[in-house]
């Protein structure tokens, strides 16, 4: 996966400083990603949402401030629908001071009680997460 740098002077994106290992290389990587400063280190880190055959995954990139983000930490692997992790968004849905983050599920995929779901990961303030017991329907 390559991530990109806009240059504001001309508008044009251009492969930026960042850059993962090939073990975190995958055709399905990235169909959806939020960026946010999950650990409190001053740098944003990533969760990006992928599509996989047996079930979809979501994946922690933490910011190693150096241009490099360390391994890839599996977050949850979910055997819900193929299209877990269309939609990825961060913010404190807790109001505790860090950044949570919520998943959505496609509204056409898996079996109809499952269609159309947002679950929501809460961060313990070090980018460690744990998938909440209610889940919301749409």
């Amino acid at each position: 996966m390559k991530l990109f740098r806009r240059l504001v002077l001309y508008g044009a994106f251009v492969v930026g400083l960042y850059s993962c290992s090939p073990g975190q290389q995958s055709s399905e990587t990235g169909m959806s990603i939020t960026s946010a400063d999950f650990d409190h280190d001053g740098d944003l880190d990533l969760i990006i949402g992928a599509k996989f055959d047996n079930g979809a995954r979501l994946t922690y990139l933490q910011n190693k401030g150096n241009g490099q983000f360390a391994s890839p930490t599996p977050i949850a692997k979910f055997e819900i629908t193929p299209d877990t992790g269309m939609s990825i968004t961060s913010g404190d849905f807790d109001q505790d001071g860090d950044l949570d983050f919520i998943v959505g599920t496609k509204s056409t995929m898996g079996p109809e009680e499952k269609q159309g779901r947002l679950y929501s990961f809460v961060n313990d303030g070090q980018g460690n997460f744990q998938l909440r017991k209610d889940r919301y329907q749409l």
